[in-house]
């Protein structure tokens, strides 16, 4: 077996992809974590010229044959539009089993949806759709939702032996499962992915909730009603809902769903003697376990702290990490690149990528972000819109 895990030249967005491939060159698994790109401070570039990208790379990814091919689990860290643009196109070429999801309130999902929308600097409903058609793709494959943990909960067993633990093609039919579950591939093949959905929230969600009351489109229970958005963007644009949701956020990344991918057994032996034998002070690579991190805060209270909790003692061997934030630095830790962890033990130095645009009108990747990396013995790379700028690793399994 083959693990072909690719990193894919959408710029400011994230669509990676990992495809177990047998000896005779059929596909066995495949899952993806995230799918979607835009850029809201670009000029000259609509979130449509965006769709033409991640669409194009879609196809290039998975070709069109006799049958459709299979995607075990989409993992979508969050709902803006440059995590999902791509979603809607990915289910119509592939069979997408099931779309995963952090546990949101519908409050929540609302904030998630106005986020994006606040981003767009167009009345145009023809772009506006867009967006939309992502949103109701996802709703419609009845996503499965990773349950919030509780905050600061001291009690919690990292013993992987008493998590809650599924096979891939059994999450099939469910709605929800436990935070920090393991994912297995398989019996016969030890591989396993494990998302973590952080509790730590701190949105105002109190005061948007008030001012949503307003809206034609919102229901009782501060859900969307599509259909009448649709119809309230077509006769009044976004710019009423901006103006709202601005008062209230300053468009932080509130939630984002991490995954952790890789085998239990990653050390072997005679890989582990040679990699000790590099010494403390040299640094030491292996990027056969991979940290995906979304948008996440890791630099905020409490949420470094549960990414330790969830995953303990894997972190130890996770050596590639995609960068959260397209490398911003309101998202950088040392925690995460050091190599001293809590417990006192060594983790792997890590190759960091960062998917970001040329000329990013953030400046992503803050130069601060990179610093950081470099000091702690990271590789930063940086995946952006040109197709030369791919990466893609391949491991004999």
């Amino acid at each position: 077996m083959r693990l072909e895990r690719t990193f894919h030249p959408v710029g400011h967005g994230a669509f990676y992809t990992e495809k177990f491939i047998s000896d005779e060159g059929k596909m066995e698994y495949c899952v993806v974590y995230d799918c979607g790109c835009f850029e809201a401070a670009k000029d000259g570039v609509s979130i449509k010229d965006y769709k033409r990208r991640i669409d194009s790379i879609i196809d290039s990814c998975f070709p069109m044959k006799d049958n459709k091919p299979i995607v075990n689990a989409l993992f979508l860290s969050h709902l803006h539009t440059d995590h999902i643009l791509g979603v809607k196109h990915l289910c119509d070429v592939c069979d997408v089993k099931r779309i995963i999801l952090p546990q949101l309130s519908e409050l929540e999902q609302t904030d998630m949806y106005l986020a994006s929308l606040s981003y767009l600097e167009e009345d145009d409903y023809e772009i506006v759709s867009v967006l939309l058609d992502s949103w109701e793709t996802i709703q419609k494959k009845d996503p499965l939702f990773v349950l919030k943990g509780k905050e600061n909960d001291e009690t919690l067993n990292v013993n992987e032996e008493e998590r809650s633990r599924f096979f891939i093609d059994s999450l099939i039919g469910k709605t929800s499962i436990p935070n920090g579950s393991i994912i297995d591939l398989s019996v016969e093949f030890l591989w396993s992915y494990i998302p973590f959905n952080s509790p730590v929230y701190k949105a105002n969600l109190v005061q948007l909730s008030a001012s949503l009351k307003q809206f034609p489109f919102i229901n009782k229970n501060n859900s969307i009603d599509f259909d009448k958005l649709r119809e309230f963007l077509k006769n009044n644009g976004v710019t009423s809902i901006k103006s709202v949701y601005k008062s209230i956020f300053p468009l932080e990344n509130e939630y984002s769903l991490t995954l952790l991918s890789g085998r239990p057994d990653s050390c072997k032996n005679n890989c582990e003697k040679k990699c000790h034998k590099a010494g403390d002070n040299q640094p030491r690579y292996c990027v056969l376990n991979c940290l995906y991190l979304g948008d996440y805060t890791v630099n905020e209270p409490g949420y470094w702290d549960g990414l330790w909790r969830y995953y303990g003692q894997r972190l130890k061997s996770v050596g590639l990490i995609q960068v959260p934030h397209h490398g911003s630095e309101k998202n950088y830790s040392d925690n995460l690149y050091c190599t001293s962890l809590p417990d006192k033990t060594n983790a792997l130095n890590k190759v960091s990528i960062i998917s970001a645009d040329t000329d990013d009108g953030y400046g992503h990747p803050d130069k601060a972000t990179l610093e950081g990396i470099r000091k702690n013995n990271g590789i930063p790379i940086l995946v952006s819109e040109k197709s030369i700028s791919k990466q893609c690793y391949n491991y004999l399994l």
